[in-house]
């Protein structure tokens, strides 16, 4: 409303009349009425609303010249009268204490959120909180982040005046956060497992919570997450994010995902928090093979590689036991580097070496027959067997240089030399030159070299003989005996003892023989 005052008329004494000049003075200045307006407080309409600094102090204003705004609400169901505004940002949430205690007029007070005078939404509000002067107070709750507009007011349209307006505001508690695990088993086949991170009590803002994630799982090849935080909406107590298992082939451990909270935004972390989930493999063990490469080992230090192959790659090592047996003798005849073979986690072979022992003793060849004993993290693929020949290279002593060994002699006539090369010593057809070759009994009339053979629909002929060690045999065949017999297979070394002619007709009528001589 305007102001107004009157100018005091000069002095006069009752009784006298004043003079011309003041006579004129009073006639001039009685009814004269001087008229003046102050302006408006800066923050009068909602736009140029102060802003309130710090979580508490008190600022004073006047609203006798303030006005009201067109569209603005009824302050506490009261108006709207004169107001002047101001605005408080909270950096967290908590609650805002604000009155008008010390104000000269009866105030009224309203919180309000909105970023128009006509588009308001009270918060708060009060008229009277029965402090002296007929002053306003009241609590209200805020939300981090959001912008407050505070209204001081008269509680009529004469109520203006010196204004004082204090605030108080209290962050509120920030709700600590736990963390779970809603099934702490995952199937490797797509299994899921929530990841749940629950408040202590409902906050007014987002609260945001930062996870890091280890353990024995890889990321990608192992599972896949939704994310990497939980956001929990303001108003909420839980968020949660989704941990989803990845199928491989790999035989593996079991294996865990490890959850951990690395941070809190609005909250705090309730001791210390920790989640683990883990992955169910369902993928079987590899099967193990078992093989050779270098079967015939020349005597003078030659090696024969044993291999232990696996089926599929696995993420363990694999551990095959061997057992070792033939006629050969460990560290005289041969040595090994191992009686085992492991297998590398993530490889699929393993192997050893044996290595034959150079002598000076004339003797057969002489076998290393190795089995499979036991499988760690694996299993034997049915019954595997692998069987090594050490070729020996030594002389046979012969005294009488008829091309028997003198041992041989020994063994079946009782002495180096009481032998003929040439003699059938017991008349079965065959020499003794040729009993010797053949590895069968020169006293004996049944012990001779002979051969068999079936006939095979589909795959032909098979032809078997008795193989002896330090021999080399080959298969030769002819369609008539008057023919000259033509080789099908030569240095078959033992232990071969058969051979399947594929080349010819398996109805075809035809002569076989095989031949045996001393192995080079």
């Amino acid at each position: 409303m305007p102001r107004t005052g009157i100018m005091p008329a000069p002095f006069v004494k009752p009784g006298h009349a004043a003079n011309g000049d003041n006579a004129r003075t009073i006639r001039e200045t009685m009814g004269v009425v001087a008229a003046y307006r102050s302006a408006p407080p800066a923050n009068d309409n909602f736009a140029n609303a102060a802003t309130l600094s710090g979580n508490s102090g008190t600022v004073n204003s006047n609203s006798s010249m303030a006005t009201s705004e067109t569209g603005e609400p009824a302050h506490a169901g009261e108006g709207p009268y004169k107001s002047i505004w101001y605005k408080f940002t909270p950096a967290s949430s908590g609650i805002l204490s604000v009155d008008t205690h010390g104000s000269a007029f009866d105030t009224v007070l309203a919180v309000y959120t909105g970023s128009s005078v006509g588009s308001l939404t009270e918060v708060s509000s009060n008229d009277d909180d029965d402090s002296a002067g007929n002053c306003s107070g009241t609590n209200a709750p805020l939300t981090s982040g959001t912008t407050y507009r505070i209204a001081v007011a008269g509680y009529d349209d004469s109520e203006a005046g010196s204004t004082v307006l204090n605030w108080a505001f209290t962050p509120a508690a920030l709700p600590s956060v736990t963390l779970s695990i809603g099934s702490a088993s995952m199937v490797e086949a797509g299994g899921v497992c929530i990841v749940t991170a629950k408040l202590s009590a409902v906050s007014g803002s987002a609260v945001t919570v930062g996870l890091s994630f280890s353990g024995t799982a890889t990321l990608t090849t192992d599972y896949t997450r939704s994310a990497t935080s939980i956001v929990i909406a303001a108003g909420s107590t839980a968020g949660t994010i989704t941990l989803t298992a990845v199928q491989d082939t790999l035989d593996e451990d079991n294996e865990t995902i490890v959850v951990d909270i690395t941070s809190v935004a609005n909250g705090t972390e309730s001791g210390t928090q920790q989640a683990t989930a883990t992955i169910m493999d369902d993928d079987s063990p590899p099967t193990v093979t078992l093989g050779l490469s270098g079967i015939n080992m020349a005597e003078a230090g030659g090696t024969c590689i044993a291999t232990a192959k696996l089926s599929a790659v696995s993420s363990k090592p694999v551990t095959v036991g061997l057992s070792f047996s033939g006629t050969a003798t460990l560290t005289t005849d041969y040595t090994r580097t191992a009686t085992s073979i492991v297998i590398a986690a993530g490889s699929t072979a393993g192997t050893i070496t044996l290595t034959a022992v150079q002598d000076a003793v004339y003797e057969t060849n002489e076998t290393i027959v190795v089995d499979i004993t036991s499988v760690v993290n694996g299993t034997e693929n049915g019954t595997q067997q692998a069987t090594a020949t050490i070729v020996d290279d030594d002389s046979a002593a012969d005294s009488d240089s008829d091309g028997l060994p003198d041992s041989w002699e020994t063994t079946h006539f009782k002495g180096a030399t009481n032998a003929t090369a040439t003699a059938d010593s017991d008349g079965d057809g065959f020499n003794n030159l040729y009993e010797y070759i053949s590895d069968t009994n020169p006293t004996n009339k049944s012990s001779y070299f002979n051969m068999s053979s079936t006939r095979n629909s589909t795959a032909g002929a098979v032809i078997r003989w008795a193989a002896c060690s330090g021999r080399v045999y080959g298969v030769y065949w002819a369609t008539n005996l008057q023919n000259s017999f033509q080789p099908l297979k030569t240095n078959i070394i033992p232990p071969q003892a058969s051979y399947t002619d594929t080349t010819h007709n398996a109805n075809s009528r035809l002569f076989y023989k095989v031949k045996v001589q001393m192995a080079p």
